[in-house]
């Protein structure tokens, strides 16, 4: 029942994030709260198989393309990670106005280097060469700029 739930989970956030809908829509259109449609996206339930149907024809897929591991041709694209995923359904939760605003406000830390440059993290060196203490200030100082 466990790889039932994993799958489920999977298919339905996949379907979910393909066709824009959020948890609280799901749950409109099939008639049932948004803590039972949680429940299948966290895996602590399974929908009756009725409910399996009507997933099924919302988003036009087969039953086994819910019920079935997904099977991909894309791997590396269709994996998700859970900081994308949050990103995604906290994105499609917003009304039009929100989601002008988001992507606004991401376009703009795109712009600021601190948010978009790799972070160099200073560890401990036992070498005082005058070259590594000068090599330490620099980084430093960059780490000021954060």
């Amino acid at each position: 029942m466990s790889d039932t739930k994993k799958n489920i989970s999977s298919n339905l956030k996949r379907l979910m994030n393909e066709n824009n809908i959020n948890n609280s829509e799901l749950s409109k259109k099939l008639g049932v709260s948004e803590s039972t449609v949680g429940k299948w996206l966290l895996e602590k339930s399974v929908p009756r198989m009725g409910v399996i149907e009507q997933i099924a024809s919302l988003f036009n897929v087969q039953k086994s393309d819910i019920l079935e591991q997904y099977k991909s041709n894309n791997t590396t694209e269709d994996i998700i990670t859970k900081d994308k995923y949050l990103l995604l359904s906290k994105y499609n939760s917003l009304n039009v106005i929100g989601k002008k605003e988001a992507l606004k406000r991401v376009s703009e830390l795109t712009e600021i280097d601190k948010y978009t440059t790799e972070l160099t993290l200073a560890a401990h060196n036992d070498d005082t060469s005058e070259d590594q203490i000068d090599l330490m200030i620099k980084d430093f100082e960059e780490m000021d700029k954060w």
